[in-house]
């Protein structure tokens, strides 16, 4: 089927699948589906979401066949229904034209392919039947069924994303960084000015661009150990001060999503009304760079 993934690749721990997870975890919290109804994320609700989509997107993927229709919303909630079935796990799919998409994986067991919410949703629309969701939600559930005759024992489980606040990959980076501050406040010839306080970043905004004067040369040295300690101390005084948290993919990744990155702690309950899309996020390298190519007058505490 047109919703059923193939071909291109997955990307399990890049920066799209951790941003779509704060998407999903977000969404859990805070949306309801059906609107008027209580099955929420659950078998029970899918008649009654197809319905309502079907309501909302009309003829709109009639008119635009390339739409992806659904909003992000709309997409996690068929999606973590889905997975409430089958178990298993969201991922991105990187198709061959170079389109990316969040996508369901089921637990490898099911030997059941991944499936697109967006092009399920867009399939749904086009047949226009209203039963479409319950179709494949009966089809994994044949497929759960099938499994557990001949593994009595086995309970569909979901695969939790890598914890990127607590990885060795992210452990060994700090402990670096830690290592050789002292090495790096030495060599800026003032060491004992170096307090983690917020004035400190007006001092590191002279002495970074006092070293690099474009993008460029902070590409060609990304691994350069000063320049990794201008990038550790910025995100330090945020942990330090705003108490944020380190982060950094558990794996290598080959095109963007691998600089170790700072995120805001969980809003208080008094805050929720302007807490959208998850906690806000820091990549100190892509702030400095940023700072490069900023107005004159641009303070480095104004692009935090």
């Amino acid at each position: 089927m047109d919703y059923e993934v193939e071909g291109g690749r997955f990307l399990d721990h890049g920066e799209e699948i951790r941003l779509w997870y704060q998407q999903v975890e977000a969404c859990r919290e805070y949306c309801t589906f059906p609107e008027e109804g209580p099955e929420g994320f659950t078998t029970a609700s899918l008649e009654a979401g197809e319905t309502q989509l079907l309501q909302g997107l009309g003829g709109r993927e009639r008119d635009h066949p390339r739409y992806l229709g659904g909003a992000n919303e709309d997409v996690i909630w068929l999606g973590e229904v889905l997975l409430s079935i089958t178990g298993g796990q969201w991922n991105w799919h990187q198709g061959e034209e170079g389109l990316g998409e969040p996508v369901i994986i089921p637990e490898p067991a099911l030997r059941v392919g991944g499936i697109s919410p967006r092009a399920l949703i867009n399939h749904a629309v086009r047949t226009a039947s209203g039963q479409v969701f319950l179709e494949v939600s009966a089809r994994l559930g044949e497929a759960v069924t099938r499994y557990r005759s001949l593994h009595p024992s086995w309970e569909p489980r979901r695969i939790p994303l890598p914890d990127w606040a607590d990885n060795p990959r992210l452990h060994a980076w700090l402990t670096d960084r830690r290592d050789g501050f002292p090495a790096w406040a030495q060599s800026t010839g003032e060491a004992a000015s170096w307090d983690f306080s917020a004035a400190s970043l007006d001092r590191l905004q002279e002495i970074f661009l006092s070293s690099f004067r474009t993008r460029g040369e902070v590409d060609d040295q990304k691994d350069d150990p000063f320049l990794e300690g201008c990038a550790w101390y910025l995100g330090e005084v945020q942990r330090r001060n705003e108490s944020w948290v380190w982060n950094m993919s558990p794996h290598p990744v080959a095109e963007g999503g691998d600089d170790p990155y700072v995120t805001e702690p969980d809003q208080d309950e008094e805050d929720e009304d302007d807490y959208e899309g998850g906690p806000r996020t820091l990549a100190p390298l892509a702030v400095l760079r940023t700072l490069i190519t900023s107005p004159p007058g641009t303070s480095l505490r104004d692009l935090l």
